[in-house]
């Protein structure tokens, strides 16, 4: 551990040589995505707040400039910066519905934790952000949740304290997605199929 309480958690190499520029890291229980977009780094914890989405395998996508990360179940796109969720507006004039479009608005909170994470050399560091409390926390050690949509954890650093994987409720996943034998399959299928980056 540095001095400043960043942990090494990869290199630039290992994500340059993923698929998709991201690796799901176990640090001390937590379950983060380290990503490289556009030469930057981020971190966010994997599972998404709401449902417990797999936002590792979501798509990246701008919202006026912003890289977000979309939750693969109901498309929630997550600031790779803040944690912040876009939201869609609609215009309305003379009563009539104009264009919407995607923003974050002012008063719009964390929702997804981010973590610092830096990087010296070809070495990156992330230094887990524990201060206040934010709606993916509930879900942030729920290793299952990413499991059960075919991903992995890429390198396991730390141990999880005993107490926080029992403080940590699971989401009722079934009220929230269709049966399995609904459209659910498909997204599922359409999920295990990129997972063939580093051991």
């Amino acid at each position: 551990m540095a001095s400043d309480g960043f942990l090494k958690v990869c290199t630039m190499e290992d994500l340059r040589v993923s698929r998709l520029g991201r690796l799901n890291i176990s640090l001390n229980g937590r379950i983060v995505t380290v990503v490289v977009y556009k030469e930057k780094l981020y971190c966010m914890d994997t599972i998404c707040y709401h449902a417990g989405g797999n936002l590792y395998k979501g798509d990246i996508e701008e919202v006026n400039g912003v890289p977000c990360l979309t939750c693969p179940i109901h498309h929630y796109r997550l600031s790779l910066k803040d944690g912040k969720q876009a939201s869609f507006t609609y215009e309305v004039v003379d009563d009539k519905v104009g264009p919407c479009f995607l923003h974050f608005p002012p008063k719009e909170g964390t929702r997804q934790r981010v973590h610092p994470i830096k990087r010296v050399d070809d070495d990156v560091y992330v230094k887990l952000d524990d201060a206040n409390k934010v709606l993916s926390d509930r879900l942030a050690f729920k290793k299952e949740l990413l499991t059960q949509t075919g991903s992995r954890i890429h390198k396991v650093i730390g141990e999880a304290p005993p107490q926080v994987s029992a403080s940590h409720e699971q989401p009722n996943r079934a009220s929230s997605r269709p049966s399995s034998t609904g459209e659910s399959g498909a997204a599922d299928k359409r999920c295990e199929d990129d997972d063939d980056l580093l051991d």
